[in-house]
């Protein structure tokens, strides 16, 4: 699993567990939206690509990790501000999460998709008095994305991201 992948699961994780906030059937809605913003997405970035990302790697993984950052956000918002918000976060993620799959080779979905179950834990939790619990893991993934989005944003120095020597 290379730095890409990482960034995709983690962006899958985030929405996975901001869905559980999400009540009844828009929960669904939410996660379907993702999907097919993410296959929108794809399709896309897999047009233009090649004149718009030729070193696409950085950049787009810094954007998707700032969309997943939207996303942990949202679980700290009021019951109804979810509610409304929530279908835009996972058309925003989504989008996000399908670009940089285009940059990251669209084989590597199979190792993030999974995260997007996370909803059904996350539900149960939130339904039996656990929501601070998955806030906590939101707040530490969104520790973890912050890290993610500044290190793609950053000047490449040795040690960080490899060179053109390797």
């Amino acid at each position: 699993m290379n730095v890409d992948t990482a960034t995709i699961a983690l962006v899958c994780a985030v929405q996975g567990l901001a869905s559980g906030f999400v009540p009844g059937r828009r929960r669904w809605l939410c996660l379907a939206i993702f999907g097919a913003a993410m296959l929108a997405g794809m399709a896309v970035a897999a047009s233009i690509a090649d004149r718009i990302f030729p070193q696409c790697s950085g950049g787009v993984r810094g954007w998707a990790a700032l969309a997943a950052i939207g996303c942990a956000v949202s679980t700290h918002l009021a019951d109804s501000a979810i509610r409304r918000a929530a279908p835009l976060f996972a058309l925003n993620a989504g989008l996000c999460c399908g670009v940089a799959a285009i940059c990251a080779g669209a084989s590597e979905l199979a190792w993030a998709l999974p995260w997007l179950s996370l909803a059904l834990p996350a539900r149960w939790a939130v339904e039996r008095g656990g929501a601070l619990a998955v806030k906590i893991v939101c707040s530490w993934l969104l520790a973890v994305l912050v890290l993610a989005a500044a290190m793609s944003f950053m000047a490449v120095t040795p040690g960080y991201m490899p060179d053109h020597l390797e």
